[in-house]
């Protein structure tokens, strides 16, 4: 999955909620072109914003996300959760043990 697709689950994903571009965007302190050009694939979308809007449309990141693939947990301080990746990059979410 790319930032395209991304990009449409937001919008997808949104409008089940009933928000409008404006609504989300004005939530998230940001114009509305903005998120549309997100939502259009004409603007690279960051991570922590992704975070973010997940955040304000009340679903687990993963919805936005896609998995890479179950790996063996390389994180010393906790299990692995998910992976996902957003162009190039590929981010891991963790579960930490105290």
């Amino acid at each position: 999955m790319d930032s395209k697709e991304i990009g449409e689950r937001i919008r997808l994903i949104r409008e089940r909620r009933g928000l409008s571009l404006k609504d989300l965007a004005n939530s998230l302190r940001i114009s509305s072109a903005y998120l549309s050009q997100m939502e259009t694939n004409k603007r690279d979308i960051d991570a922590k914003l992704v975070y973010r809007i997940a955040v304000e449309l009340k679903v687990a990141v993963e919805e936005l996300y896609p998995k890479v693939g179950e790996v063996e947990s390389i994180f010393p301080y906790g299990k692995e959760i998910t992976r996902f990746k957003v162009g190039n990059k590929t981010f891991a979410i963790c579960e930490v043990n105290e």
